[in-house]
This record gives C-alpha cells, structure tokens and sequence, in this order.
C-alpha cells in the first residue's frame, strides 16, 4: 500500500509533457521496502514552440510601380515559440521531436525573408494567371490575382494577396473550382 501512496505523489503533469517515442528506459532498483525507482530519460515537449513546414505562394509584388512576380527560396521549415513571437529556420526534422530553440523576444530569422524575382512586368495583366491554393483541414489559401472568384453565387475581383476561405464554402474561379464536403 506505501508503493502506491509513493507512486501517487509523483508529479503526473511532468509525464504529461514528455515525448512518447523519444522515452529510454535506464533502470529499476528497490532501494527500500516497498520502493520501486523508475529511471528514463525522455524529451519534453515544449508547448510554446510548434514546427511548421512552409508552402509559399508565388504573388505579384510592386503593383504601383513596375510589378514583379516573386517565389519564395528561403528555408523550408520553422519553429515559432508564440510566447516570445520568435521564428527562426531549421532543417528539415528527421526524427519526431526538434532540438532547436527560439528564445529572442520578437526575433524574426533573415534566412525565412528570401525571395527570388521571376519576371518583372509593365503589366501583369498580359501575363498567364492562374489559382493556387492549398487546403489545410479548416481552410483553403487562395491566391488568385488578376482573375474573378465567385463565393455563394456572388463574383467578384480576385485581390492582389493570399485569402482564406472556410473548407465548408464551395468557390470557383476560371481555372479552378472547389467543392465543399
């Protein structure tokens, strides 16, 4: 019955936080009657920092003046710790966990800001347009500049920046059409 007040007394919260499929067992020793000591080593998850892989869009920029395409050539993931609004780039994760840290209060990591001019336009009008979109599981991203989107019977000028739209609207443009489920 002492074993199981013992094991009781554990802080359960810091088991909560530990990585699954990172956990080494070490050992197992009885250093007392009724005492059982657990020994492993695991990492410990940190709730304030997720991992993201990025999947820019290629967009017109410099509308006002001379436009010109850009496409993203920068890293192709981060970690972002949303308490200290810190990004900063990393190779891509081989295992389940990353070891990474951002710790600078409002730090934003210059190899996530490189970007590659395509083609640079009088008039971007002239150029092939088409959408692209992607859809994640509660949204669709969609960029679809110099066309027409028509939403819930209603058409419209697609803007000159990424939008989302809830994955439950259905929506078309002249290229593309989407069908909620």
């Amino acid at each position: 019955m002492d074993t199981l007040i013992e094991l009781l007394a554990v802080d359960i919260d810091i088991l909560e936080k530990i990585e699954p499929s990172s956990v080494k067992f070490r050992s197992v020793v009885s250093p007392a009657t009724n005492v059982i000591r657990i020994e492993f080593s695991a990492r410990q998850v940190n709730t304030e920092t997720e991992v993201y892989r990025i999947d820019a869009f290629k967009y017109w920029a410099n509308l006002t003046m001379t436009p010109v395409l850009m496409e993203y050539i920068g890293e192709r993931y981060l970690i972002y710790n949303h308490r200290l609004n810190c990004v900063k780039a990393i190779d891509e994760p081989m295992n389940n966990w990353v070891t990474s840290s951002c710790n600078e209060r409002n730090w934003a990591d210059n190899r996530l800001a490189k970007w590659n001019r395509v083609i640079t336009v009088d008039d971007p009008y002239t150029e092939r347009a088409n959408t692209s979109w992607k859809e994640t599981f509660t949204h669709n991203y969609i960029y679809c500049f110099r066309l027409m989107i028509t939403v819930d019977r209603e058409t419209r000028k697609c803007p000159p920046f990424v939008f989302k739209l809830n994955n439950t609207v259905s929506w078309n443009t002249t290229d593309t059409a989407y069908i909620a489920r």
